[in-house]
């Protein structure tokens, strides 16, 4: 098994934004606008969904954790249309609600672990930090899932 992980930050980042609560906040300077945000969010959705092509889609939830009833604040939700999704451990999930649910993982709403039967899986950490795992039979190359220079 191969295992990818992928961040925003880079090795010089001394002090960068983190997670949906920085929105407004300084950072290096500057203010976190929404649209900054929601475009780096989007860079992570984009190679969540290329990773699910590259993989055979057939992703389930295998882990999850829901805090959609645990917070009081609805400023995280912004710009989610179907936020109020049911979900099931072991649940398929359709491409479209893989990018929905990827939003909510990224705003620390959701955590889970999502596999498929090619031994392949997606994970979300803290800080903005997502990971892949594939079998080496896979010969993905990581450089698929990258995003490029993203610095934030």
């Amino acid at each position: 098994m191969l295992h990818i992980s992928i961040s925003k930050f880079s090795d010089s980042d001394d002090e960068s934004w983190s997670s949906v609560s920085d929105i407004g906040k300084q950072v290096c300077g500057e203010s976190l606008t929404k649209d900054e945000y929601l475009r780096v969010e989007g860079l992570y959705v984009k190679s969540v969904i290329k990773f699910a092509e590259l993989a055979g889609f057939g992703f389930r939830i295998r882990e999850l954790e829901d805090r959609r009833g645990l917070i009081d604040d609805e400023s995280p939700y912004f710009d989610l249309i179907d936020c109020k999704v049911k979900l099931c451990g072991g649940d398929e999930v359709s491409i479209e609600q893989m990018e929905t649910l990827v939003r909510l993982c990224m705003r620390e709403i959701l955590w889970m672990r999502f596999e498929n039967s090619q031994g392949c899986y997606i994970s979300f950490g803290y800080d903005f930090y997502m990971h892949f795992g594939f079998p080496e039979s896979m010969k993905l190359d990581p450089e698929n899932l990258a995003f490029g220079e993203l610095t934030a």
